[in-house]
């Protein structure tokens, strides 16, 4: 007999169904039967996929590391190619500055031999200008309104306000206004009715017979100038006595120069009274005690009674002698003559007339003034 507690419970007894369906026991259907080999490979497969994360990441840090030693390559290239780049960028502005300053040295160098001879051209020019324009400043007192051209009236309203007498102004309006015709334009060839002289011209209307002090194109020269007060005066040659000035005059007339040696007289006997008059002193009875000595000498040497024709000779000489001893200061001055010449002592002369109360010094200031006042107007507008 089958013991009792064998016999098992039909209710504890599994079905196949139960039997396949159900994992309690470990067993499992065919089907599960089926799937083990796949939960194995799954779980080697969950097995590998650590190593194949860990693979995975190493070769992601080996791809960062890559990453990373290419952004840090590329970033060496990058600075190593800005440096490059600042270099040649260096370079070129060191080749920039180098050249633009050999440009500005060059360029400083042509502009110092430029500016060299344009200041030695400069300079030239504005000397030959300046003795040019001590003529044209000597002719520009007379010239009054300013128009370039003076009048024979201008000359005799010049004179007088200078403070000459009528009868010297009128003679000297005569005899300057004989220079009308070379002071002419060259377009000019008829004389002018009117004796009008052009101040541009004045250098043409030079005389022989002179003192040598302008040269032919007008232009001052200083070197005769002082040729001639070394030759005709005492040292220091700073100025000449009125019997020195005759003997200088004497000296330097030119054969047949008519013209010239009466107008070099007029020049000088007027210039001696405008500077030197005021001083002169003539002692009137030392020269006639000096010259009847003379004359009584020259008698004696003859032993007797001098005829007429024979007295004219030493008489001249006796008087020329006594003169020479009666006359005391009178000199000009060679700073007064070439202040004279360049026409700056006119102006002098002429202020100091119309201080002392001659109209027509103050007339002719006041010509003057307005003419200057008339050039300002001009300029300020040009």
């Amino acid at each position: 007999m089958p013991r009792k507690d064998s016999q098992i419970p039909i209710k504890d007894v599994y079905s196949p169904r139960d039997i396949r369906s159900s994992p309690r026991d470990g067993h499992s259907s065919p089907k599960a039967g089926h799937n083990a080999p796949r939960d194995v490979h799954d779980a080697h497969k969950d097995v590998h996929s650590p190593h194949k994360d860990t693979h995975g990441s190493h070769k992601d840090g080996h791809n960062s590391h890559k990453d990373d030693h290419h952004a840090h390559r590329t970033h060496y290239d990058h600075k190593a190619s800005n440096s490059s780049s600042d270099h040649a960028h260096d370079a070129a502005h060191n080749d920039d500055q180098t050249r633009t300053k050999t440009n500005e040295e060059n360029d400083a160098t042509r502009s110092k031999v430029d500016k060299g001879e344009d200041n030695e051209q400069s300079a030239q020019t504005s000397n030959n200008q300046e003795k040019s324009e001590a003529l044209i400043g000597h002719g520009e007192f007379f010239d009054a309104d300013g128009d370039g051209v003076f009048w024979p009236s201008d000359t005799y309203k010049g004179f007088r306000a200078l403070g000459f007498s009528f009868f010297i102004s009128l003679f000297a309006a005569v005899v300057i206004c004989s220079m009308s015709y070379p002071s002419l334009p060259a377009s000019h060839w008829f004389p002018d009715p009117f004796f009008r002289i052009y101040v541009n011209g004045l250098h043409k209307a030079k005389h022989g017979s002179d003192s040598g002090s302008f040269n032919r194109d007008g232009t001052f020269d200083q070197a005769n100038f002082d040729q001639f007060w070394n030759e005709h005066t005492d040292a220091p040659h700073t100025e000449i006595t009125p019997v020195q000035l005759y003997h200088a005059v004497a000296a330097r007339r030119l054969a047949f120069d008519f013209y010239g040696t009466l107008a070099a007289i007029f020049e000088w006997f007027t210039t001696w009274l405008l500077l030197g008059y005021s001083s002169f002193r003539f002692n009137f009875d030392l020269w006639t005690e000096k010259s009847r000595e003379f004359l009584d000498a020259a008698a004696q040497e003859k032993q007797g009674t001098l005829t007429f024709p024979e007295t004219i000779k030493p008489t001249i000489k006796a008087t020329k002698a006594a003169f020479a001893m009666a006359c005391s200061d009178g000199n000009v001055k060679k700073e007064d003559v070439k202040s004279l010449y360049n026409g700056t002592l006119f102006y002098t002369t002429m202020n100091r007339e119309a201080d002392a109360g001659n109209e027509c010094a103050r007339a002719w200031r006041r010509e003057h003034e307005k003419s200057q006042a008339k050039k300002r107007v001009q300029l300020s507008r040009g």
